[in-house]
């Protein structure tokens, strides 16, 4: 680290932030040819960032990963930019929209569920060594908190909203009609 906030750090994300915004603010001016290249760069970059952050840190020199996801970043950006490209499509289907509808619920969910899932897992008393209770175990173990964060939505997060949203709506109603 360099610097007294670690410029050499912090410079590469502030650089792939920056790229990722300015692909986007100037994203109206490309041309045809451009959009398209970042259409068909898309799903390479994509799986490309998916690869370089399932590598392990101590098998890449360097922080090359870094370097990497710095360069790569900026045309991910710029090609969900475009809602015609298939990545893009894909984060608008139905399931994925839900997931992002749930996600607050699990990140506040996953760990509780995780440690009691696994401090279930781990009694010597019901693991069992056949093949089909790991697989069972770790679809289980992917399943439970995606369930505990739906229901945390349904029941608490989606009608604290909207009473929410009703208690605000009434009381800002005075507020803007000063008369009444």
């Amino acid at each position: 680290m360099t610097g007294a906030w670690g410029l050499s750090e912090h410079l590469p994300m502030v650089t792939s932030e920056f790229l990722a915004g300015a692909f986007l603010r100037r994203g109206c001016g490309l041309s045809k040819a451009a959009r398209r290249t970042l259409q068909r760069l898309l799903p390479f970059t994509t799986l490309s960032i998916i690869a370089i952050l399932c590598v392990p840190p101590d098998i890449v020199p360097w922080n090359l990963d870094r370097v990497a996801l710095v360069l790569l970043f900026p045309p991910l950006i710029g090609g969900l930019w475009n809602s015609a490209s298939g990545v893009a499509r894909l984060l608008s289907t139905p399931l994925i929209v839900y997931l992002g509808h749930i996600s607050y619920a699990l990140y506040l969910v996953h760990a509780i569920v995780q440690k009691l899932f696994l401090a279930t897992l781990l009694n010597p008393a019901l693991h069992a060594d056949s093949q089909w209770w790991r697989i069972g175990a770790f679809v289980l173990y992917l399943l439970a908190p995606l369930i505990a964060a739906s229901i945390l939505y349904h029941l608490i997060e989606e009608p604290c909203r909207k009473w929410i949203r009703h208690h605000w709506r009434s009381e800002t109603k005075g507020l803007s009609n000063p008369a009444s």
